[in-house]
């Protein structure tokens, strides 16, 4: 986080030559004031047209408001100015997903491994997109690695629970569904879904 004056100052005082507005687009977008991040990343890349920092926090603000062909123009525009932005690029699958581009969500993720075998969002956003086309043995593969990379995410412990029933390792779907309930405890679906698992293990009368 940027420590000069411009970037401590309140709202009231932002001005437009800001030369820290990327800062406080940042800040705005971490703290879901998406549309002053939209507005605090447009006014930095005024300055700085070629800021891929600039242009992927814009991206991610549009993806957030919805607006996702914008964002993908933006987010395309990022990688352009750095192909190696992985947030970038991961922000742009998402958009693309969401316009159900499979396909171009797929390759950018693909991309993101082929940098950053160990990115775990890029491993559950490949298992999100698989499970979505029912190919669930590829979907679980993707899970199973995101749950070793990032244990401690409920929704992918949820996932996994769930390619794991789906195929009758109902133990094993068992302890995702606790583990994701430890994370989660208030979850109610998923509760149910541990049931079901536990009935299904149950010995028949």
């Amino acid at each position: 986080m940027c420590g000069c004056r411009s970037c401590l100052k309140s709202n009231q005082q932002r001005t437009h030559e800001s030369p820290c507005r990327k800062h406080l687009g940042e800040l705005s977008l971490m703290r879901g004031q998406f549309r002053q991040a939209v507005s605090d990343f447009e006014q930095a890349l005024q300055t700085e047209p070629k800021s891929a920092t600039a242009r992927s926090g814009l991206g991610a603000s549009l993806l957030a408001l919805g607006h996702y062909q914008q964002a993908i123009r933006e987010l395309e525009e990022a990688l352009r100015i750095d192909p190696a932005y992985v947030n970038a690029r991961l922000n742009l699958a998402r958009a693309l997903g969401a316009k159900g581009d499979l396909a171009g969500a797929t390759a950018e993720l693909e991309t993101v491994l082929k940098q950053k075998p160990n990115n775990a969002e890029a491993q559950s956003g490949l298992g999100f997109v698989y499970f979505t086309q029912r190919r669930y043995d590829q979907a679980l593969l993707h899970y199973q690695e995101a749950a070793r990379l990032r244990p401690e995410d409920a929704d992918v412990q949820t996932y996994l629970g769930t390619l794991l029933a789906m195929q009758g390792d109902f133990s094993g779907a068992i302890k995702a569904f606790e583990e994701s309930l430890k994370l989660n405890p208030n979850n109610d679906v998923v509760r149910g879904y541990l049931a079901r698992a536990r009935a299904a293990l149950a010995p028949k009368r």
